[in-house]
């Protein structure tokens, strides 16, 4: 980041919201095997697959849906709770967006055990 940026747009880039929706670590995901590939190994020509388990997204709690960080990136008041029914809208979702890091999916993959490699096709690598 630049120094330029002002306090306001720090905040805001570094909200666990915003973050959260950089934070894919993996390429593919084959559900019906519950296999995620992770990376392209180009010292061994080969993919990096993982077994996995879905768990509740930790960025929306499993909702699917989080609070705008524009909107509170910043932090609030007391004041801007109670003018003009912007407490009221805040807690009913109005500025609710889909989740940055699940886009929705209430879940994200974890991957667990050892690494599993498979031979790659010439087109896997530019994915």
């Amino acid at each position: 980041m630049s120094e330029w940026f002002s306090l306001e747009d720090r905040n805001y880039q570094n909200d666990h919201r915003v973050r959260g929706g950089r934070d894919r670590w993996w390429i593919a995901i084959d559900e019906r095997k519950m296999l995620v590939r992770h990376k392209y190994d180009s010292k061994t020509n080969k993919q990096v697959w993982y077994k996995f388990k879905y768990e509740a997204c930790d960025t929306c709690d499993g909702k699917g849906h989080h609070v705008n960080p524009s909107v509170d990136c910043d932090g609030l008041t007391a004041e801007d709770m109670y003018y003009g029914g912007y407490e009221e809208d805040y807690f009913e979702g109005v500025y609710d967006v889909a989740c940055y890091k699940c886009h929705g999916e209430r879940v994200m993959p974890v991957k667990y055990g050892k690494a599993i490699y498979k031979k790659s096709n010439e087109e896997d690598r530019y994915e």
